[in-house]
């Protein structure tokens, strides 16, 4: 996560400091490395160049220097958030690459009230990543819970430089039952500690498998992740198949569905599905 501070703009004083300082620094290395002629040659040529130049000229010549240097770890920066994204986006799938709170169908109040609601979110969005503000997107299927969600990972990755991990149930469910058929251990490749709790933001799609709950290895991993990121406080997003938290409840647990509401963003998407059948 990106971090602000407020800088001093450097004056005159602290120029002539930095340049004295440099002077020291190079005779230093002259005395150490007098013995080679070519070497000593070069410390000499800067020491004269650096001796002639006035606080003014040595304090534009560093600022100009250090704003070259911060345009190159912004450039940098701002591409390896955009790899982060394309990396992230291309897992699930181009059909979501798109998607935005401008793009979204809305033909009921219900739809704008959800859009509006994650609009403000998205306005505090820093500070929700800070705090670990849970989002819980409920409904039936095709209402399109994912698409809601991915303009805001979206903006958590490039703007706030954020971490984020998109799964679905059935993708952590396999990764469950792997680590349970290859064993725990060094040579195994699997941890039994939850390695989920890094991503500032982690979005379980349908956490609950199509048709029912959750197997008790997939339940016990999915509750790992969600514990761990609790008491990190880290923000975990959910989009489910189900009407209530009761309904949630029933499927995966009141353990888990305890610690995800707390304190969350819990929003109903009660409107019919996007998906339509060939006629």
């Amino acid at each position: 996560m990106e971090s602000g501070s407020e800088t001093s703009v450097p004056t005159l004083a602290d120029a002539e400091e930095w340049r004295s300082r440099r002077i020291a620094e190079l005779e230093e290395q002259l005395r150490e490395h007098g013995h080679n002629e070519l070497q000593a040659r070069r410390l000499q040529q800067s020491l004269a160049v650096l001796r002639q130049t006035p606080a003014s000229e040595y304090l534009r010549r560093r600022l100009a220097r250090d704003a070259e240097h911060r345009a190159v770890e912004v450039r940098q920066e701002r591409a390896r958030r955009l790899e982060r994204w394309d990396a992230l986006v291309g897992k699930r799938g181009v059909r979501y690459r798109d998607c935005t709170l401008e793009n979204f169908q809305i033909t009921s109040d219900a739809q704008r009230d959800v859009v509006e609601t994650l609009r403000d979110y998205l306005t505090h969005l820093g500070p929700h990543i800070e705090n670990g503000t849970n989002i819980i997107l409920h409904g039936g299927v095709g209402t399109g819970k994912d698409h809601l969600l991915v303009p805001l990972m979206r903006e958590a990755v490039l703007r706030h430089g954020a971490f984020v991990a998109w799964d679905t149930g059935v993708e952590l469910a396999a990764h469950a039952k792997e680590s349970l058929a290859c064993g725990y251990g060094e040579d195994s490749g699997f941890s039994p500690v939850p390695t989920f709790q890094g991503p500032d933001i982690h979005l379980i799609s349908d956490p609950c498998p199509p048709g029912g709950t959750p197997a008790f290895y997939a339940a016990s991993r999915l509750y790992q992740i969600i514990d761990g990121r609790y008491s990190h406080r880290k923000a975990t997003w959910i989009t489910i198949n189900v009407e209530s938290k009761q309904h949630a409840t029933e499927l995966l647990g009141s353990q888990i569905v305890d610690r995800l509401t707390d304190g969350a963003l819990v929003l109903p998407c009660d409107w019919p599905s996007y998906r339509r059948p060939l006629t």
